[in-house]
């Protein structure tokens, strides 16, 4: 998510994701993204360039529903 927010300038949305990862202790994988939807884990590390802008608006509504919550 953080990547997400770098790539389209959104370095103050970048900032809180790294803040909240450090906060708590989230390790990322270089090259590698995964997600936990309804429970299951969804990797995308062949992502279908077509399908990016719709996950990165999704991921950015349940990031901030979760950070509400």
């Amino acid at each position: 998510m953080a990547n997400a927010y770098a790539a389209s300038g959104r370095w103050g949305d970048f900032a809180q994701v790294r803040k909240k990862m450090k906060e708590r202790n989230v390790k990322k994988v270089p090259g590698f993204s995964e997600i936990e939807v309804n429970g299951k884990n969804h990797t995308m590390d062949k992502m279908n360039p077509d399908l990016k802008g719709e996950i990165e608006k999704k991921l950015n509504i349940y990031y901030w529903e979760e950070l509400i919550a």
